[in-house]
């Protein structure tokens, strides 16, 4: 069975994960797995405020290494600091990738070549207040780079995507 790929895509604070993690559970672990973008974000290789003051990327790369492998194998994200925005292997958080028929993406930007591309879109107000309360809930300050999710956004809603 060939793999389909699901991207689920939107703002920060759009909901998302939380999308992605109700659709592979209703497809079941057996057929369907999340991929979390967020892993994959292109290391930052500037200063900080240079890095900031473009929008996200990702490594599409990397990306599709795992979408690549064999169903049924794990894979793991790559080690990643989300405080230095850079790969590494003494204080980045790994995460396991299980291998599925349907692999499902989240990210602020749409996967190229989906098999299905979903476009999340919430209210400023109510995505600003999530990523406030996730900060809470987490002990994180993604609040205080608001500015560089809007311009991630923006950057995104300019490109010719199909949904």
């Amino acid at each position: 069975m060939p793999r389909v790929i699901v991207s689920i895509s939107g703002p920060a604070g759009a909901g998302k994960s939380q999308l992605a993690l109700a659709v592979a559970g209703l497809l079941g672990e057996d057929i369907a797995a999340r991929l979390p973008m967020d892993w994959f974000i292109e290391p930052r290789a500037t200063p900080m405020a240079d890095w900031l003051s473009r929008p996200i990327a990702y490594d599409h790369e990397a990306v599709r290494e795992i979408l690549t492998a064999p169903d049924g194998e794990i894979r793991s994200t790559p080690p990643f600091d989300f405080t230095t925005f850079r790969h590494s292997e003494t204080s980045g958080d790994r995460r396991p990738v299980p291998i599925r028929p349907v692999m499902i993406l989240d990210a602020m930007e749409p996967w190229p070549g989906a098999d299905l591309s979903v476009l999340v879109e919430t209210p400023v107000e109510v995505r600003y207040r999530r990523i406030e309360e996730r900060d809470a809930r987490w002990g994180t300050t993604v609040i205080e780079r608001w500015g560089h999710l809007e311009l991630t956004r923006r950057h995104v809603a300019s490109l010719d995507h199909r949904y």
